[in-house]
């Protein structure tokens, strides 16, 4: 049967409880990424936005990586905005990394 030819709501109920914590859970990391790309300088510069925003924008990975790469595609890299992205991404690795594997071994395990 193609299940894609069913409403989304039939397609709903069909699944089990644990794929239906999976769909919410994956919903909530996509509003999450869509919130910090919204609140950062990937398509307006934080200058503009409020003050209690640009507080948020400008201090968040998303912003600082935004910077890093803009810096070096238009030829005015930065070595500190460099750095501060690199390091943002190492410190979500270093947080990402041992949760995954944590979840996975207790997949695995049953």
């Amino acid at each position: 049967m193609n299940t894609a030819a069913l409403p989304t709501g039939a397609r709903g109920a069909s699944l089990s409880p644990e794929q239906k914590a999976l769909v919410l859970r994956l919903a909530v990391l996509c509003l999450m990424g869509l919130a910090l790309t919204f609140a950062s300088s990937a398509f307006v510069p934080t200058s503009s936005m409020p003050s209690w925003l640009r507080a948020f924008a400008d201090r968040q990975p998303v912003t600082i990586i935004v910077n890093a790469v803009r810096g070096l595609l238009l030829n005015h890299p930065d070595a500190t905005t460099i750095l501060q992205s690199l390091g943002w991404c190492a410190a979500i690795l270093v947080v990402a990394v041992p949760l995954a594997v944590r979840a996975y071994n207790r997949r695995a395990a049953r």
